[in-house]
């Protein structure tokens, strides 16, 4: 029995000690590889993103019952709720330690993420839970250079299957984080929807509604009498269409940096003039001008090469939170907005 007892020794400690020399040699930091991981994402209720670079300022983001507002400590605007959902459920929590930067390049890197890293601080219920400082791209540009509190260098940090890098996700710049939407309500809050036409005003119309009743009225102008032909099922879909309106995403349109072109626009002809009054008694007015184009723009049918005045896909709009700012809307999510006085009423 003895000697058949030291073989099983010999053979149990040759496991242990492949198992501690495989481990030892996969680990390639003296740190866990989640130690950038935000655990429990879900219970995140701010974040504070900021920038080392004075000049790029800060965001904030705090969630509400309706979801998460942006501020920047002069300004505050309904978050992007998508992009938000993006870098707290789909980055924070896949953040993987690939590996510390060596000595040869310690001082450069840590040189760079104190001058311009972004500062990324997740709260929950005003406590900070997690803390990260996210710098620029490593050079092949498929991982990022970051800094937690708990290490004493930078390290290169990646997600397992996703080939880039991760600085976009942490900016500062609150246009960018603003909710893509202009108008994003209930229906049900909608106590009123005015659709005002400049140049057709026989075809302007205004709805009136009672959400407790689910009855809707048809009016010329929100103190006009109530067409008695309309059909309500109309307007309370019309309604339900209209909750949200969305403008096109990513960076601030150019024109807003040009004075005299943006002038010009908010000055020039306007295609439509909604104006929503909710139930809490706020109102909204979102006005629609056509958008001019190059002359290298042409219709469709028009063969010979006549140039468009304006073009068929694309609208500035501006919102009266912002009268002077303009937004592109394209028209896939206008057409169903724009609808005549005569498509309520009865055949």
């Amino acid at each position: 029995m003895r000697r058949f007892k030291i073989p099983l020794i010999i053979a149990i400690g040759s496991l242990v000690l492949f198992a501690l020399l495989w481990k030892n040699q996969n680990q390639s930091s003296p740190w866990n590889s989640d130690l950038f991981r935000l655990k429990k994402a879900e219970s995140i209720t701010a974040i504070l993103l900021s920038s080392n670079d004075a000049s790029k300022g800060y965001v904030k983001f705090t969630k509400n019952a309706k979801g998460w507002t942006v501020t920047d400590g002069t300004r505050s605007y309904a978050a992007d709720t998508q992009s938000l959902n993006d870098l707290l459920f789909w980055a924070m929590p896949r953040l993987h330690l690939k590996n510390p930067v060596p000595d040869a390049a310690k001082e450069n890197i840590t040189r760079e993420l104190a001058q311009n890293a972004t500062k990324a601080v997740f709260y929950s219920n005003d406590k900070a839970v997690h803390t990260v400082y996210v710098g620029s791209p490593t050079p092949t540009q498929e991982s990022t250079y970051m800094y937690a509190p708990d290490t004493e260098r930078p390290c290169v940090i990646e997600i397992p299957g996703f080939t880039g890098y991760l600085t976009p996700y942490f900016h500062t710049d609150i246009q960018q984080w603003r909710s893509v939407y202009l108008i994003d309500e209930e229906a049900s809050a909608i106590q009123s929807l005015e659709v005002h036409y400049p140049n057709a005003p026989d075809q302007s119309f205004a709805i009136v509604q009672d959400p407790s009743h689910f009855t809707a009225e048809l009016r010329h102008s929100l103190n006009g009498p109530v067409a008695k032909d309309a059909q309500t099922g109309l307007l309370l879909g019309y309604l339900e269409m209209s909750k949200r309106l969305s403008r096109e995403a990513g960076e601030n349109a150019g024109i807003n940096k040009n004075a005299e072109a943006q002038k010009n626009v908010l000055n020039g002809p306007v295609l439509a003039k909604l104006t929503y009054t909710f139930t809490d008694g706020t109102s909204s007015t979102i006005t629609l001008y056509p958008m001019p184009v190059g002359s290298e723009t042409y219709s469709l049918d028009t063969r010979e090469g006549r140039p468009k005045m304006n073009e068929t896909d694309l609208y500035w709009a501006s919102h009266s939170d912002e009268p002077d700012r303009l937004w592109v809307i394209q028209s896939l999510n206008l057409q169903n907005r724009l609808k005549k006085r005569s498509d309520f009423l009865k055949p």
